[in-house]
């Protein structure tokens, strides 16, 4: 995969917003990380994508982008946390038989698009090859199930206990559909 300059422009924006808020509090210095997800990816029809022209972005553009009233939210996590969010997510991807010569369909069509976070500030692998952790309503299905691999911040493995920020959405954080409703918010902006 690689970055969706339609998230990137909203991942970068969190990013900025949450060190400009974090800057001379006790939460200075811990890394902060965005959650975004693609809203508009066709699921209303074939015109139902974000398109924007060249040229400056313009307020109709960032509507494009984020088509649902949500607030920005900050939450604190663990790197666990990380990972499992982003399992979470990697169920947008069915599961790929690498021994079938049977066509396969990567995407799942049943999955909910928006909720396939892209969780920029890590680096990590999906290995499709691998069942989901988490039913399309973001119930477990084993622990045992693990797709994220090489889960990496600055280029080193993730420590699983360390702390981050992540800055994302209203609906990210309140409405279960990621892996858990969080109550641990910096903000309520």
């Amino acid at each position: 995969m690689q970055d969706d300059p339609s998230i990137q422009i909203v991942s970068d924006a969190q990013i900025a917003w949450g060190k400009a808020f974090i800057q001379g509090t006790e939460l200075d210095g811990l890394p902060v990380l965005s959650a975004a997800a693609p809203f508009r990816v066709g699921r209303n029809g074939i015109e139902d994508y974000t398109n924007v022209k060249a040229g400056d972005i313009t307020l109709l553009d960032t509507v494009s982008l984020y088509v649902f009233p949500n607030t920005i939210r900050m939450v604190k996590v663990t790197g666990s946390d990380v990972k499992e969010w982003l399992e979470r997510s990697a169920g947008q991807f069915n599961q790929i038989d690498v021994n079938s010569s049977a066509e396969q369909n990567l995407l799942d069509t049943t999955f909910p698009t928006f909720n396939f976070d892209i969780i920029d500030g890590v680096t990590f692998e999906i290995d499709v090859t691998q069942p989901k952790r988490y039913d399309n309503d973001g119930v477990l299905i084993s622990e045992n199930n693990s797709r994220i691999t090489n889960l990496q911040y600055q280029g080193e493995a993730i420590d699983l206990e360390a702390e981050f920020l992540i800055v994302t959405n209203t609906s990210a954080t309140l409405s279960g559909a990621r892996v858990r409703p969080y109550s641990n918010f910096i903000t309520n902006t």
